[in-house]
């Protein structure tokens, strides 16, 4: 998550058109959804080396669900967004969820934990140690 392997010198749009068509998949209209959507439509010419954390948080997540997958897999998900684009995240995984898509979060965050999970497990070395009820 630290280092997703964007590439630096490219904009939001052309990383995440370069990533979508790795399964022969191109539609510019459906990434710029995906970008509005996640709230980076007016930076789409910004070259990811200047994006912020927060900018390079979000386009994680678009990249998370662009391809409408069924399992979608997110590690801290509002880490370093302000409080409405953590808001906005928050709403689409509550929308990914009424999808029917499976959502597993990783978290440190207690209200992302309470607010968007169904079930919360605690992992210590890697191993599922118990449910935690918040």
């Amino acid at each position: 998550m630290e280092d997703p392997g964007f590439y630096s010198h490219l904009n939001g749009f052309d990383n995440l058109s370069l990533l979508y068509e790795i399964n022969n998949k191109k539609d510019s209209n459906h990434i710029r959804k995906i970008l509005k959507k996640i709230g980076l439509d007016n930076y789409e010419k910004e070259k990811y080396k200047e994006y912020s954390l927060g900018m390079k948080q979000k386009l994680r997540i678009a990249q998370a669900i662009m391809e409408n997958q069924k399992i979608i897999i997110l590690d801290e998900p509002t880490n370093g967004l302000d409080e409405a684009s953590m808001e906005n995240i928050r709403n689409i995984i509550i929308s990914l969820k009424e999808e029917g898509k499976l959502v597993l979060l990783a978290s440190h965050n207690k209200d992302d934990l309470k607010y968007l999970c169904d079930t919360i497990y605690k992992i210590d070395n890697g191993k599922i140690i118990g449910e935690i009820k918040l």
